[in-house]
């Protein structure tokens, strides 16, 4: 009877778990930022990405799509995550002006910034 009992706790356990998020990835909706400056991002991989912005997430980018954003001037952490590669990197943001990053693939090679 105890190892019955234990059993359902354990799978009731597991069921929460999943239900709370078996994927890893918590994004939630994006955060709404603005500024002065934009960013744009082109990806040319074969894959989805979620964009964040000094940590926070503030959209995804599908592949063959451009995502743009505005965002404060400054220097700020731009990450890229899909399903197994993230790309990460620091960018300057100048008042009134775009920047733009692409991401790309090519064969035998991990997704990269240019």
């Amino acid at each position: 009877m105890k190892i019955r009992w234990l059993m359902t706790v354990l799978c009731l356990g597991i069921v929460a778990s999943c239900l709370s998020g078996c994927e890893g990835d918590d994004k939630g909706e994006p955060v709404a930022i603005t500024g002065d400056s934009t960013l744009v991002v082109n990806n040319d991989s074969n894959d989805d990405y979620s964009m964040y912005f000094d940590g926070q997430y503030i959209g995804d980018v599908r592949d063959g799509k451009e995502g743009r954003w505005s965002v404060p001037s400054g220097t700020h952490k731009i990450t890229a995550k899909d399903s197994g590669d993230d790309l990460e990197g620091t960018f300057i943001f100048y008042p009134g002006k775009v920047t733009e990053v692409k991401i790309g693939t090519k064969p035998g090679v991990p997704p990269f910034w240019f």
